[in-house]
């Protein structure tokens, strides 16, 4: 008896599409971890609520993106904590900048989970004016930053340092 080759058709066409949803939800996992995104494509203060999706600061327990398209700048001042960050996006020609800044006092991001930098982000930490620093810094078992982009470092008159405490990689 021959099997039907409708059925083994069907069967195949079914297996197909399942796995190419299966690798559609792996690629956009990345994107899914975020729980709280920046949203003001024009930039601003990361401290503004409005900033951000659901109009809450980012916390502690936080995984932070900073990925939405178009060229801006964020900026934090004072201390803040968050679990992880993604910076950027994969590809294209535009540019998301964090910057770090320690002028008037000291600029200090705590990340406790990998975090990446991709291709069209960029880290900045800038101090001087008041004698802060601006840093970065991995916490609970120095976690890595994958950086593909670009880190800056600008201490100008008046700044003490700028700290980048992380496993860079």
């Amino acid at each position: 008896m021959r099997p039907d080759r409708r059925i083994a058709g069907t069967l195949g066409a079914t297996l197909l599409t399942l796995a190419i949803a299966l690798l559609v939800l792996a690629g956009g996992a990345r994107a899914d971890s975020c729980d709280v995104n920046w949203t003001n494509t024009s930039g601003g203060l990361w401290s503004n609520p409005a900033n951000w999706s659901g109009g809450v600061v980012p916390g502690a327990a936080s995984e932070v993106c900073i990925t939405a398209s178009g060229t801006y700048t964020v900026t934090l001042t004072g201390s803040v904590d968050i679990a992880s960050l993604t910076l950027g996006a994969s590809s294209g020609s535009t540019t998301q900048t964090l910057a770090v800044e320690g002028t008037t006092s000291d600029g200090l991001l705590s990340l406790t989970a990998d975090s990446t930098i991709y291709q069209t982000g960029e880290l900045v930490l800038t101090s001087g004016g008041g004698n802060g620093y601006a840093g970065v810094r991995g916490v609970s078992g120095s976690p890595p930053l994958t950086n593909t982009a670009t880190v800056l470092t600008s201490v100008t008159s008046g700044g003490s340092y700028d700290l980048l405490e992380v496993d860079l990689v």
